[in-house]
Order: structure tokens, then sequence, then C-alpha cells
């Protein structure tokens, strides 16, 4: 990750987890891949991980909490929205196995300290756990790419969170028709898939999953967007790249939300605009019976904006990955509300203990 820095603040990996508070009936397929709340770890080196093991919420698994609210569809398909929701797509491929097909969201994967695996901080054991899993089939995970006519520079930045969707679907399919899928008949079949592709350090993270999506809404080079080189880009000093900050009210589809670190130790959190539009009565109605400091407010005040990014995992293969989420802005008051670490929150950000750097736009769209 770069150390670049704006106001104090890291983006970059994720950390911790973001559900979608969409009804089940309108999540993609993907959800056959239960998704599970944990306290917030980060996805990082074994020093941060120790800090922040120690800081997490305590307590087990919760359930996932749906908030019944329809959305209209009235979702202006845009070519710069087609192109987001095409490259969302590809981020949620279907592989096929003996035991049938299955469309799996790619999970969270972020470069590592390779120390990690010879922690001995118990703290960090989950991490340790699966770096050592992800080094012991390091050489199988090239030969399989190799087959795949994945070449050695992009082989080598598997690992790392920073390949395009397609690549980690090819290597993947790849793991699966060389027999590397885990057996198991009652275990979930994307569980399962999720699990192999953790195990062989295959997967996106958050930065890497938007700066792709960025460039694909727009048909644009890195040149043209201001971007660093893929692997050093973590979309952080954005005002000073071309990009100016858009206010809650105005944001629109294809905007970078960028979120600051809780803290010196960890790492930001970076998401996509995929859609924006005012708040109907009835959502407005049903948002203040999940959250009762919200309050009812002002539907006309109200906006709903979902964003696409990869969520950290805190080291569960099960966990964040690939999602779409929607978060509610409240104009009156300025606050948030989302189930961004798996309940409801009333803050002055959409996710707890990160604080909004801001949501910028090209000053100039090429």
């Amino acid at each position: 990750m770069s150390d670049n820095t704006l106001s104090g603040c890291r983006a970059g990996g994720a950390i911790g987890v973001c559900h979608d508070p969409e009804p089940p009936s309108r999540r993609s397929p993907a959800a056959r891949v239960s998704p599970r709340s944990l306290p917030e770890l980060p996805d990082t080196d074994h020093a941060l991980v120790a800090r922040a093991v120690k800081a997490a919420t305590p307590g087990g698994p919760r359930l996932l909490l749906a908030m019944h609210v329809a959305a209209p569809a009235e979702l202006i398909q845009t070519p710069l929205v087609n192109r987001l929701d095409a490259f969302y797509e590809s981020a949620n491929p279907t592989f096929h196995t003996h035991e049938g097909d299955v469309r799996v969201a790619l999970p969270f994967r972020m470069a590592t300290d390779p120390r990690v695996a010879s922690s001995r901080d118990p703290l960090a054991e989950p991490y340790a756990r699966i770096e050592r899993r992800v080094q012991g089939n390091w050489k199988e995970l090239v030969a399989v790419a190799a087959r795949a006519g994945i070449g050695p520079e992009e082989t080598a930045r598997l690992p790392m969170g920073r390949v395009a969707p397609g690549t980690i679907e090819r290597v993947t399919q790849g793991l699966i028709d060389t027999g590397k899928l885990p057996p198991g008949a009652t275990v979930d079949l994307g569980a399962r898939i999720r699990t192999m592709m953790a195990h062989y350090g295959v997967g996106i993270d958050c930065a890497g999953y938007v700066q792709q999506a960025f460039l694909a809404s727009r048909g644009i080079s890195r040149a043209q967007a201001g971007f660093r080189p893929m692997m050093f880009e973590n979309l952080s000093g954005l005002s000073g790249r071309g990009y100016r900050r858009v206010a809650p009210a105005d944001i629109a589809a294809g905007d970078l939300f960028i979120f600051c670190a809780p803290d010196r130790h960890q790492v930001g959190h970076t998401a996509i605009v995929h859609a924006a539009r005012g708040a109907t009565a009835e959502e407005a109605r049903k948002l203040a019976t999940y959250a009762h400091t919200f309050g009812l407010v002002d539907p006309t005040r109200l906006e709903r904006i979902e964003v696409d990014t990869s969520w950290g995992s805190g080291a569960d293969p099960l966990n964040g990955g690939v999602r779409r989420t929607v978060f509610w802005h409240d104009e009156t008051s300025d606050r948030w509300m989302s189930q961004a670490t798996g309940a409801w929150s009333v803050d002055t950000t959409p996710y707890p203990r990160h604080a909004i750097d801001g949501v910028y736009r090209l000053r100039q769209e090429p």
C-alpha cells in the first residue's frame, strides 16, 4: 500500500465487513455464500492484526439484519451505469463444477506481510493460518495459472488482490478443473469455492476493485484518470490529482467514495458509487423503525446511495468480498444510516470507525 495521505487519511484495503441492507430477495445469486458479520479486523500485516484484534468488538457471528424496503426500479441505465454493472457482474462469475454451476462473489484478498505466516501471536492466528496455506500452495497456483495462459507478472500479482476479475475467474476455474475444490457434499458449493480461493490467495481488495471499476465505467486509461500504477494506487490524495469533492446531495454514479483509516495503524477503505437517488416516503418511514436515533426523516432530504467494492473479510473466506451495499444520508442532520458492520448504525459516517475522507469526481471527464 502507498503511504500517500490526504488530511491524515490512508485509503486502500478494506477493514471489517459490510452487508447490503436490501431484502434477501433482491440479492444477486452470489448470496448463496452466506455472509457473516464478525468483529472488525484488518487485512494487513501481523503487527496491525494484533492491535486491531485487541480492539475488536467481542462476541461471535451475528445474523445479517435484512431491511425489507423495496427500492423503486427507476435507475437510469446510462452507459456509465451499464459499464459499472458489467464490471460488477465480472466480479461475480459463474464457476462450473461436477456438482453443477454456481455464481460466487470474488472474496477479499489484500497484499499481506510474509511474516504473518510465521507469527506466533495468537491474536494473528486466523491470518497466519490462511497465509501458511497460501505459501504452501504457491507452486500449484503458479502451475495452474500457467495452464490458464496467465503470465508470470500477472501471476505474481494474484496474491496481492490487484488483478482483473477475469484473471481471478480463469485461475479459479483452473483450480476447480485440476481437482483442488475441497470435498464436502453437505457444505455449500459456493462457500467451498471461496474457501479454496482464500487458501490459494486469490481475490481482490477494495482499491483493486474500485480503480478497475472506475476505469471500466469510463473506458479511459490510468493516465487519463490520474491513477498511479495498479500495485501502488490506494486512491488517496485525489483532490491533488484532478478530482473535486462532491457534496452528499450531489453524489452520482461513478463517484469515488473514500474513507479514512480508523487510526494510524490501520488502512482506509474505498468504494465506487453505483447509483444515487432520493428516498421514497415509505423508505423513510421504514428506516425510522430500524434505528430510533435516526428518527422519522423528511424523504425529500434523504438520499439512497448504492456503492460497489470488495469488503474486508477478517480472515474469514465467507465474509466480505465483492458486494453492492446501500447507505442512507439525511441532509438535514448530516447523518448516515447503514449496516456497514452487520448491525444498524446512525453516525456521521456510513462505515463505523471510518470517517469520510470525501466523495470525489473528476473535474473534467476525458
